[in-house]
Parts: structure tokens; sequence; C-alpha cells
């Protein structure tokens, strides 16, 4: 058995009023916290997770650790245990829709819909693009009735909300050169405020697009993803971990005033570019976000006693082994970006195989002459 070794994160959820005021955190009424943990034994909380409008639901994805399968779950904040969603095995990037009734996801090349009153699942769209891991991951954002707005492979696009054909939205030539990811709609329901990174580290910008002008710009704060929008402030996820929040004008598309700190110590901002949510919110501010730290060591369990194969100073993540047995292939965080690279278990040795600063979560083909 192949583990990354770390302490592992804790999705949380603080339900209950908050306001944002004076610069500060202004705390309504009682705040309650719980922990949302696996579902059963042997599951691992992963990937992307979403907060229902008025703050009552949080839907996540939980894999099986023996089989690799994930579904999606729901946890109503009234309950002590999450239910499984039928026909989400394989989903990707939940969000709710605007009246809570419906959730969002993507299943390979489609964004499905799926209704909680009864379980009914629908196909709104086909999605000519696969994002597959990390950076590329498919992200939905569903904020007013009429359309979602979708990250996939890089690039932004809108799809309406009775289906149809996703449609890409503009890149100025400036931003061309950049990956377009993690797409939060706004409230007003034409304004995007998106992650504009560059393909290396966790360097990123925030930007914005108005859905009635087309147009695009930078919003002058450096953030790794924004998380949602609150009383007149922005949300968002800093490098150095912390939720961060700054006042800020939709229309006009300037932050004001100095950022401040509503949350730190969260699960470090570059297991988001491994396709992961650290912090999410509801309209109501119901806030749900993860705690820990990331993996460091690579240990191969089992036999007489573990043993360290790799122990490193950076970021390491879902590892597999070659179908002989004899390399395992990670993803690996270095300076130059998030990267696969294969472990030779007879030389005890890693070598870089992606270049592009953007590749995660391989996976072996069967005659192991390749990693996707």
């Amino acid at each position: 058995m192949l583990l990354p070794l770390g302490a592992a994160g804790l999705l949380g959820a603080a339900a209950g009023g908050w306001l944002l005021r004076c610069g500060r955190a202004a705390v309504a009424g009682v705040t309650v916290r719980y922990p949302l943990l696996p579902p059963r034994p042997g599951q691992l909380i992963t990937g992307k997770f979403a907060v229902s409008p008025d703050g009552g639901l949080v839907v996540f994805a939980a894999q099986d650790t023996a089989t690799g399968v994930s579904r999606l779950f729901l946890r109503r904040a009234d309950v002590t245990e999450a239910r499984p969603l039928d026909g989400t095995d394989g989903a990707l990037g939940p969000a709710f829709s605007p009246d809570g009734a419906h959730v969002v996801f993507v299943r390979g090349r489609e964004v499905r819909k799926l209704r909680l009153a009864d379980g009914n699942v629908s196909t709104m769209a086909r999605v000519n693009v696969m994002g597959g891991g990390g950076p590329g991951a498919p992200t939905l954002s569903w904020a007013v009735p009429e359309q979602l707005v979708m990250s996939v492979g890089g690039r932004l696009y809108t799809i309406a909300a009775d289906g149809g054909t996703p449609g890409q939205l503009p890149i100025p030539d400036s931003l061309r050169q950049r990956s377009h990811i993690l797409p939060i709609a706004l409230p007003d329901g034409r304004t995007v405020v998106f992650t504009n990174w560059r393909g290396a580290g966790i360097s990123a910008q925030l930007a914005k697009v108005d859905l009635e002008t087309r147009r695009v710009a930078d919003l002058g704060i450096t953030g790794v993803v924004a998380v949602g929008y609150q009383d007149g402030h922005l949300l968002y996820l800093s490098e150095a971990g912390s939720l961060m929040a700054v006042s800020m004008d939709p229309r006009a598309g300037t932050a004001t005033g100095k950022p401040v700190p509503v949350l730190t110590a969260l699960l470090p901002s570059e297991t988001i570019l491994d396709g992961q949510s650290v912090a999410a919110i509801g309209n109501a501010g119901t806030l749900a976000y993860r705690t820990g730290t990331v993996f460091k060591t690579l240990v191969l369990a089992g036999g007489a006693r573990d043993s360290t194969l790799v122990s490193t100073e950076v970021y390491l993540r879902t590892p597999r082994f070659s179908p002989d047995g004899r390399r395992i292939a990670v993803t690996l965080r270095s300076p130059d970006g998030i990267d696969i690279w294969l472990y030779n278990m007879a030389s005890g040795t890693l070598q870089r195989l992606s270049t592009n600063g953007s590749s995660a979560r391989p996976e072996w083909t069967p005659d192991g002459a390749r990693v996707l």
C-alpha cells in the first residue's frame, strides 16, 4: 500500500450569521462550528465542495481509498450524517443552483444536473475540452437562474440553465498566455471573479469578467481563488492560506481599502491547484473550509514495517504505481509549478515527467507505457 503521509485535512463548517463591517469580521448572533468527516471508513473527502445559498446544505466528494471511486455526498446542517447522491460516481466541480434545488457537476465530458427532490439526473451540456486534474479541473458556479459559468482546461465558458452548447468567454490578447480558472459568479448576476494564473507555482491574480459587456479587468488583488461575496466584500484565499476580505464594487471592478484576514491556518493554497477546494460560502454566510497541512512524505506501507521512499520540503500527492510495480507517478510541486514526477523503485530517484507547471493526478495506461 502506498500512502502520502501528513496531517489530514479536516473539512469543517462554520454555520451562523457573520457580517463584514468597518474592515473586520463582526459576529451577528451565535456561531456554530461542527466537523464534516468522511461518511464511511476507508473514504477520503477530496476535490471541490459547495455550500447551498441558504447555508443549510454542503455537497462534497468522498473517494473510496480501496477502489479509487468517488461520488458526491450531501450533508444537511441539522443532521449528523451525509447521504450519498446516486448517479454521481466520478463527479467533479459540484455547485448549487441559485434556489438550492439542484446540484450541477461535471462527469467525463458532460455537465449534469441533479434534482435534489427526487434524485433525477439529466445532461445539460457536453464539453469538448477535457480538464483533467490540477488547475484545469472543471469548476462550476451558478449565481443567477439564467446561466452557469464554468472553467475547464484553463478557459471560461457560459452554459444556459436550460442546456445547450457552452460558449467560451473572450480572452484579451494580454491574458492569452495565462490560465483562467476557478470562477465565482457574484450575486449581481453579471460579474464573475476568476483566477488569472500564470502557470507556475501558486502565483496568481484575481480578475473579473462582465457577462453583459464581456469586458475583462484585473482586480489588482494577489490571491489564489475567490470564495464569495458578502456585504460588499470579496472573500478570497491568499497565497499564505488565509481567508481574506476586501471591499469591492463589482460593477466598477475595483477593490478599495486594505484586505483583512477572516480565517487563518487553512489548508495550504497549493492544494487548490491540485483541484481541491479550501473554502466555500453560501449567500446566508455559512462557511465550509479545510484546515491541515500538505503531504511531504511518500511511504511504502505493508510488510514488516513501513518504508519512507521520499521526504521533501514541497507538496506531493496522488501517488500511483506503474502496472509492473517498478515506478511511481506522483504529483509534486516545485518552484517551477505543479507537475508529474516518476519515482524509480530500483534507483530511489525522482525524475520530472511533465514540464508545463500545471499537471496533476497521474494515472497509468494498462500497459504501463504512458501516464495520463
